[in-house]
């Protein structure tokens, strides 16, 4: 049996995206483990996001290092018997970034370079996570890694967590954001473990078991809001063209962008509601061997 606690974990972020999102993501990743008693020091956080210092200045989180550097630090973490790494951003059917910078390969090759490291988590909450499933989990050392969704898009919803995350900046918190749904319950449970499965520990099973569950039943309860929003998207389009057949407004250029908008809108709240988030498992028993906290 293996157990992550305060101590023993080196925690790595990555998101490649410049989405103030995504930062809000992860800075509430980190203040649920800072809350446990990890240190920033045992923290990785790796965006090419120009304006990510700022924010993370704001909550007193680790300072970014670039993407480019990710295989060199990694190869560089000592003391930690296990590495969890989170993927959180954008991601596409190669890997993570446009183009990509880290393929599932390249991602498995450098988690298993540390020469202390002797366990690995693998967290993929973006889109396409299922790129990096199939990988070889049984090398030593051992990955254990699970999705948000497989070959297809993840989704996030509006949320508010319970008490606002202070920040160092006078009249700044951080409570209410557009989050990755599946990273977010993710780190809700770390914050309040659960038995799940009734075993009566607390595993990384229990975890994904959580955070898959909750992140499908947040989904299905936002479907009816963009069904409605999709329809008044439709509506306005369809009325749009109207009035420029009828002559009712110029058909100049203006107007043809905000048709264009209004289809660009409404062609992404369909994709939305049409979506399914299928989370995965790889290495379903080693995950089951570790307790968390």
């Amino acid at each position: 049996m293996h157990a992550v606690d305060s101590g023993n974990t080196c925690w790595v972020f990555v998101s490649d995206s410049t989405e103030s999102r995504h930062i809000y993501d992860v800075i509430h990743a980190i203040s649920v483990l800072r809350d446990l008693g990890v240190r920033n020091d045992a923290i990785r956080f790796f965006t090419d996001d120009p304006q990510a210092i700022k924010y993370t200045v704001a909550y007193n989180c680790p300072a970014p290092l670039l993407i480019s550097t990710f295989d060199q630090e990694l190869a560089n973490i000592a003391g930690f018997d296990y590495l969890f790494i989170t993927l959180a951003g954008h991601g596409g059917i190669e890997g993570i970034g446009h183009p990509v910078k880290i393929s599932s390969h390249s991602l498995v090759t450098a988690a298993r370079s540390s020469a202390d490291t002797k366990l690995v988590v693998i967290a993929a909450t973006q889109c396409f996570a299922g790129t990096f499933n199939y990988i070889d989990a049984r090398t030593e050392p051992r990955i254990i890694m699970f999705g948000a969704a497989n070959l297809s898009t993840s989704l996030s919803t509006q949320t508010s967590i319970p008490q606002p995350i202070p920040s160092q900046v006078q009249g700044m918190s951080l409570q209410h954001w557009q989050a990755n749904s599946f990273m977010l319950h993710l780190f809700r449970w770390i914050a309040n473990p659960k038995d799940i499965d009734g075993d009566g520990q607390m595993t990384l099973l229990d975890a994904y078991k959580y955070s898959g569950a909750t992140a499908s039943g947040t989904i299905i309860d936002v479907k009816p809001v963009l069904f409605m929003h999709a329809q008044t998207l439709a509506q306005k389009s369809r009325q749009l063209d109207e009035d420029i057949q009828n002559g009712v407004i110029p058909n100049d250029a203006q107007t043809m962008l905000q048709a264009k908008t209004l289809r660009i809108q409404l062609h992404q709240m369909a994709s939305l509601l049409h979506t399914g988030q299928e989370p995965w498992l790889l290495h379903a028993d080693l995950a089951r061997q570790l307790v968390m906290f």
